[in-house]
């Protein structure tokens, strides 16, 4: 998987803006047309060019859950991590799931900033399966 740290949402973090244990962070699934992968200094989901969010049948965004800042002393690094995340059963959309967005929600998306896109190593077509997001072993975003 490849990811984009969005710069707005790094900033909020660290100026505390925002804050990993107690803002309400959601993923929600983005579909193949999307910018996300390539823009790195949106403010506000609303100002990507192409968010292109996954259209499919009960699709939503998902709130974060068990989120965790922890250090990794022996890989020298803060790694920011969550459960991972589950998309109930959700039907086809009009394009094939090209990846997952993390942001810090704000009553809806012109206020709500994102933090980071994670791209799938393939992508994916649902067909009304569940489809869990399983975040990397040293978290969603490490800090060195």
């Amino acid at each position: 998987m490849s990811s984009l740290l969005n710069l707005p949402g790094m900033q909020d973090l660290l100026d505390g803006t925002s804050n990993w244990l107690t803002s309400d962070y959601r993923a929600r699934l983005l579909m193949t047309n999307t910018t996300a992968g390539s823009e790195n200094n949106k403010a506000t989901l609303s100002a990507y060019t192409t968010l292109d969010s996954f259209d499919g049948a009960s699709a939503s965004s998902v709130a974060l859950g068990s989120e965790a800042v922890n250090i990794n002393s022996g890989s020298n690094r803060v790694e920011v991590d969550a459960a991972d995340v589950a998309f109930g059963a959700i039907g086809n959309g009009t394009r094939m799931i090209k990846g997952v967005i993390v942001y810090d929600f704000n009553t809806n998306d012109a206020d709500s900033v994102p933090f980071v896109f994670i791209e799938f190593s393939t992508t994916i077509n649902p067909a009304g399966a569940s489809l869990t997001v399983v975040w990397d072993s040293g978290g969603i975003v490490q800090f060195l």
